[in-house]
């Protein structure tokens, strides 16, 4: 079977990782428990579960943790920040944990503030359970040198890394690659830290402690532990799709703000949120009519610009649009293809065609 990137899962393939501490964080409840159901299914079970960045933060100031499932967006302090706060604080051996992060849309600079902040790898929703697997393997297996400089501290930033070069190109390759500084946030404790100078860089070699169990005696088949885990996500269908209703209905109801509303912006800041959560919620279940549609209104949220007013019209075609798709009977594949097009075209053009011609 294939999963992300092309490679190969072999069904036959055995692994175990029953005995990782797993700490999965995510403000939305439908979330946690996908993953939590497919990460049972693949027999990890998650030892610590967190619906925000400062529970996450108690759990890793006492407790050792092989492996980190966050998600990129939450209230308060999110993902990016929580990673990059971990990645600095030298708790050991927390700091060096393996952290697979999720998205249900990335926005344009998701990918550079996942390198940027330390994780491991970034999972762009809607992914199956076999993406998932593949990268709590990937991330097992990873061998990559742990790098720390004044700007970055986290996995090398270059896939397929074997040995390091020499000091003064790895010096050169790792400031290059050092996009953001990292920032201490009010409130947080950390560890005391003695800061390295500008131009140093420690390169070592680290294994997880999850590369260790992964290696464990017994465990499970790939092709076993993805039948388990489709069984365990499919007992959550019902649900998801009441979630995903009420979040098109909420979309539906939500009103153009007037002229004189005191902050435009966190209005369409809730269209973005509700759009987002119907792809968390619909991702697993191979909903890509769904997930397309909720994509497209992300993205034309995430390109407007902060000072230009935003074309309405175009919350209110992807609401009726999604709407007309979960209402629609699974044969319905030409009428789900037509209102898919019409979408990519106000996508293409960035400004709504006529509520008609949906």
């Amino acid at each position: 079977m294939t999963s992300a990137g092309g490679e190969t899962l072999r069904a036959s393939a055995v692994f175990n990782l029953s005995r990782a501490n797993t700490l999965v964080i995510d403000d939305s409840a439908i979330s946690l428990s996908l993953t939590t159901e497919a990460l049972r299914g693949f027999g990890i079970e998650a030892r610590y579960i967190c619906r925000s960045a400062a529970e996450a933060i108690a759990v890793l100031m006492d407790h050792p943790v092989d492996l980190l499932i966050v998600a990129c967006e939450m209230p308060g302090m999110n993902g990016h920040e929580l990673v990059r706060w971990l990645r600095n604080s030298r708790l050991e051996p927390n700091a060096y944990v393996p952290v697979i992060m999720t998205a249900g849309h990335a926005r344009a600079s998701t990918v550079e503030e996942v390198r940027a902040c330390g994780a491991n790898v970034l999972i762009q929703k809607p992914f199956k359970a076999e993406v998932l697997l593949h990268h709590v393997i990937r991330v097992a297996r990873d061998n990559r040198p742990f790098i720390e400089t004044s700007d970055y501290s986290g996995p090398d930033r270059r896939f397929n890394v074997s040995e390091p070069r020499d000091r003064d190109e790895r010096r050169r390759d790792m400031i290059r690659l050092a996009a953001l500084r990292s920032r201490r946030l009010d409130g947080v404790p950390l560890p005391p830290k003695k800061d390295p100078e500008p131009d140093t860089v420690v390169w070592q070699s680290r294994r997880s402690r999850l590369s260790t169990l992964i290696n464990d005696p017994g465990g499970l088949s790939v092709g076993t532990a993805l039948l388990q885990a489709r069984s365990n996500l499919q007992a959550l269908q019902s649900q998801s799709q009441e979630i995903v209703s009420t979040r098109i209905a909420d979309l539906v109801r939500l009103q153009e703000p007037s002229s004189d509303h005191p902050d435009p912006q966190r209005v369409l800041a809730e269209a973005y949120r509700l759009s987002s959560a119907v792809i968390d919620a619909a991702s697993p279940f191979e909903r890509v009519d769904l997930c397309t549609a909720a994509s497209g209104l992300c993205d034309l949220i995430d390109a407007a610009m902060p000072d230009t007013p935003f074309d309405w019209r175009i919350v209110t075609v992807h609401a009726q649009a999604l709407q007309l798709i979960q209402g629609l009977p699974p044969e319905a594949d030409a009428e789900r293809a037509e209102v898919l097009a019409n979408l990519r075209l106000v996508l293409e053009r960035r400004r709504p065609l006529n509520l008609d011609d949906l």
